[in-house]
């Protein structure tokens, strides 16, 4: 009896074809931003997180990407799953970290005859320095009807120190480092001219006025609690108070001339036997890299 004998080349034609439907219909793949992929075998997908194999290594340890790092998943059987942005998630864009710088504008300083202009960018993590810088004599003036003009200005620098970090509840992932609750130790120096009326009286009733120049010179040592929130991703808003000690001084020898001059613009001050100064204050920002 004649024996069939089945032809070599149609053995290596069926075992190709199978590796092939192997490799395209039982691959799995990982689409990561950037454009890279993945070929592996999907074991399970979290709500963060997506475990698989190595399409090489299917007897190796399972391996974990975040979803973040994904755009979709293509599966073996055709199927894919797009993987949309989680809009409650706050870890950010890399581009968005980068955005190191703040310049802000203190909101209510005009209502107190002055501008105020700061910029903060990022020491270190958790650690961030601050300046600013204030103009005096512009804005309303809500003191004395008997002010003629005041101008100068300020200069003030500080070390913020943000308490820990802002979480997000799932993973962890840390926020801005211009976001959060700080401290900061600030050093504030203070000059303005001051130029008011000053009444010679008839009895209780003034009668001629000269005018009087007044210098005053100030300085202060604050501690401030604040918060910092980041709206947007571009622009930044800051609620601060705190307290300090503070000296200060002036050209006029004259006590009956002097006006109130516990308004130092950057921050109150007591007196010259209670030296506590007090500031506080709201400033909005625009962030940049």
């Amino acid at each position: 009896m004649k024996r069939n004998k089945f032809p070599l080349a149609t053995v290596v034609i069926i075992l190709s074809l199978l590796c092939f439907s192997k490799a395209n219909f039982a691959q799995d793949t990982l689409v990561k931003k950037g454009n890279g992929i993945i070929i592996c075998k999907v074991i399970e997908i979290g709500l963060t997180e997506i475990k698989y194999k190595d399409w090489n290594n299917l007897n190796g340890p399972d391996i974990v990407i975040s979803k973040s790092d994904l755009i979709n998943i293509k599966f073996q059987n055709g199927a894919k799953m797009i993987i949309a942005p989680d809009d409650l998630s706050l870890e950010l864009d890399p581009r968005v970290v980068e955005r190191i710088n703040n310049i802000k504008f203190a909101f209510f300083a005009p209502l107190f005859n002055h501008l105020c202009f700061g910029y903060e960018t990022v020491l270190k993590p958790r650690t961030n320095i601050e300046a600013k810088i204030g103009i005096v004599g512009v804005g309303y003036h809500p003191g004395y009807s008997d002010v003629e003009k005041i101008f100068g200005g300020y200069l003030q620098t500080a070390l913020k120190f943000y308490l820990g970090e802002d979480f997000y509840t799932r993973g962890l992932k840390r926020t801005h480092q211009l976001k959060g609750k700080y401290f900061k130790c600030e050093l504030s120096l203070v000059t303005y001219n001051d130029e008011h009326k000053s009444y010679t009286y008839s009895g209780y009733t003034p009668s001629t006025y000269v005018i009087k120049k007044t210098t005053v010179y100030s300085g202060a040592l604050n501690i401030i609690y604040g918060r910092q929130y980041i709206l947007g991703d571009r622009f930044s808003f800051e609620y601060y108070i705190g307290a300090g000690i503070g000296v200060r001084d002036n050209n006029n020898s004259s006590q009956n001339d002097l006006f109130d001059y516990t308004n130092c613009y950057a921050y109150d001050y007591f007196s010259r036997s209670f030296p506590l100064t007090l500031t506080g204050g709201v400033t909005l920002g625009y962030i940049f890299k």
